[in-house]
């Protein structure tokens, strides 16, 4: 099997679309397709690299990944989802994704490797064979393709009464249409964000998302309101009946109302009355001791399942950063205010 490399300025976008569309309905796919592509490259510096793996049949698989600068010196690459695959050998198209990385690394030396793939075909031993040290992660998926009452019943009691309380509390909510709209949660965002010491995205990554995303159907932000002020938001990402809980932001002096869970059991409802198969809350990390536990038990009380989305690393110095960042706010706060800086 052949692989060919393209980047956004040669890739046949119609040839990649179609295989997107062929390969198995996964929550990360969004992170493979050309829009996410040129977000990335054009907010963040990087450049993105597809993969094609193909031979006399036909194409067979792909892999989107990212080379990126770190202080303008090293390199790292990345990829999230994927790889992509169009017929029942993703164990081989693996193999030739991994190889395909290994080979860059090998040439260009990188401080790491990182990936989330999707692990289709079952084992993961294409990855950890190789060098790649295994990083658990989570997300919960709710299955919005069930009735409504059926979505309902499945929330644990807090969450039912946290919707219950922000309709008593005059909390409204509407999908955002205007820029105007948009551009009032872009500044929540970054306040939010300053307030929690994480970095915030630049606005050119929402601007993008409400030219290029919103017209193609590949995004939906929610946001609240008490007496006509925007409170609350949270933007989705979608793709092929998945739909992603990507960005949350509100205010805290209004959390005593409730507005978030007013404003994700909104976003549920849309997706099961717009035919989505599911609905992914993003990543949860259920250790008691970590400091994004109060993350994960509010995406715990939505009745969704708790899945495994490892991260394969292949740099042990990296993974032993990444590990602190998860485990100690001081340096998380530190990590991000590097990141903030697009030092990294």
């Amino acid at each position: 099997m052949e692989t060919n490399i393209f980047t956004m300025q040669n890739i046949d976008k119609s040839r990649w679309n179609e295989l997107l569309c062929k390969s198995t309905t996964d929550i990360h796919n969004i992170f493979q397709t050309c829009e996410w592509a040129n977000i990335i490259e054009n907010c963040y510096n990087q450049s993105a690299r597809f993969a094609i793996f193909e031979d006399d049949h036909g194409l067979h698989g792909g892999y989107l990944y990212f080379r990126k600068q770190i202080l303008r010196i090293f390199c790292a690459y990345e990829s999230f989802g994927g790889p992509l695959c169009n017929n029942e050998r993703s164990d081989i198209i693996e193999y030739h994704a991994i190889n395909q990385l290994l080979n860059e690394y090998c040439e260009s030396h990188p401080r790491y490797i990182l990936t989330r793939p999707s692990i289709q075909s079952g084992s993961d031993s294409n990855f950890v064979d190789r060098g790649f040290i295994k990083t658990r992660f989570y997300t919960f998926v709710i299955d919005t393709a069930q009735k409504e009452d059926a979505i309902w019943s499945n929330l644990r009691k807090n969450a039912r009464n946290g919707v219950r309380k922000a309709e008593k509390s005059d909390i409204s909510v509407s999908s955002a249409e205007s820029s105007d709209e948009w551009s009032e949660f872009y500044r929540l965002h970054v306040e939010h964000s300053h307030d929690r010491g994480i970095a915030s995205k630049p606005i050119d990554f929402f601007r993008i998302i409400y030219e290029e995303f919103v017209p193609k159907g590949m995004s939906k932000l929610f946001i609240a309101r008490n007496n006509g002020v925007i409170i609350g938001g949270k933007l989705l990402l979608c793709f092929n009946r998945v739909a992603t809980y990507y960005i949350g932001a509100s205010y805290d002096e209004y959390s005593k109302y409730s507005p978030d869970d007013l404003i994700l059991w909104h976003a549920i409802l849309w997706c099961n009355k717009n035919g989505f198969s599911m609905l992914d809350l993003g990543d949860s990390w259920p250790d008691p001791n970590s400091h994004l536990y109060g993350i994960h038990k509010f995406k715990e009380k939505w009745g969704g399942s708790l899945i495994h989305r490892d991260f394969y690393i292949h740099g042990r110095l990296y993974r032993f950063g990444r590990q602190l960042v998860l485990d100690n706010r001081i340096i998380q706060r530190f990590y991000e205010g590097i990141h903030e800086k697009r030092w990294f």
